[in-house]
This record gives structure tokens, C-alpha cells and sequence, in this order.
């Protein structure tokens, strides 16, 4: 496993995480 690829994952995983949090906020 690469730990670049491990770490851009993992921002990308938070990020979609967040998105999910701020849309059932809206709700």
C-alpha cells in the first residue's frame, strides 16, 4: 500500500463523509 494513496483516501473519504453530514443537516 502506497501512504500517498492511503492518505488521499482518506481525504477523500472525510470529504464525502462531511458532504453526507452537512446534506442530512439540511434535511
Amino acid at each position: 500500500m502506497l501512504a500517498g494513496n492511503c492518505t488521499y483516501s482518506y481525504k477523500q473519504f472525510k470529504l464525502e463523509n462531511v458532504r453526507l453530514w452537512l446534506g442530512t443537516l439540511h434535511y
